[in-house]
């Protein structure tokens, strides 16, 4: 693909994220399909997918490459599974090589264009072979999306959370909300952060 043409590999929003991703797994045959629906009290479109091509002789090596943990980001890596999809995938010998693709980890953050999920949870952050974590209600994230991702004009060079950085004693605060709070969340118990 010409680089003049790599800003096309970037979709207008999730639905057509979800469908380019679903014409370039069509191009491979062989491929495991899943689609697993994520719960959502305002929207019922939502899904994680994902693609398994097996080895074609013996299972020894297994990529696997997974797109929108952070909603705002999703666009980005739409443009590289599909870049991956078209540019990588035909040179692979898949002799002894397997490869799962996730897309849209997040569609809730991707499809409203935030990091979090419904739910104000970092999924980046919250790794849980339970789901009981991830219905959990992080209202700490909930008031730094309103503070920090405000939708209004562009009045700054500077970052929302750049235009509020202050530091007391040593430490980072962005209006009122401490490092920490970016970080953990107080009322779960497990926390990847020492500070928790």
């Amino acid at each position: 693909m010409a680089k003049n043409s790599d800003a096309l590999l970037f979709p207008k929003d999730y639905h057509d994220s979800r469908k380019r991703f679903a014409d370039l797994v069509n191009r491979y045959p062989g491929a495991e399909v899943e689609h697993w629906l994520i719960p959502s009290k305002t929207d019922n479109d939502l899904f994680t997918d994902s693609a398994y091509w097996p080895p074609l002789e013996k299972p020894e090596v297994l990529w696997v490459l997974s797109s929108g943990i952070h909603g705002s980001e999703t666009y980005a890596g739409s443009a590289i599974l599909q870049m991956f999809l078209t540019e990588i995938m035909p040179k692979l010998d898949r002799r002894y090589l397997g490869v799962w693709i996730v897309h849209a980890m997040n569609p809730y953050g991707f499809k409203h264009h935030q990091r979090t999920t419904e739910n104000g949870v970092n999924l980046n952050r919250n790794f849980s072979i339970s789901g009981e974590l991830f219905k959990t209600r992080n209202r700490d994230s909930e008031k730094m999306h309103e503070m920090f991702f405000r939708r209004s004009p562009v009045s700054s060079t500077k970052s929302k959370v750049m235009e509020i950085l202050e530091i007391h004693g040593g430490a980072a605060h962005f209006g009122g909300v401490t490092m920490d709070q970016f970080t953990c969340h107080r009322s779960r118990p497990v926390c990847n952060s020492t500070r928790c």
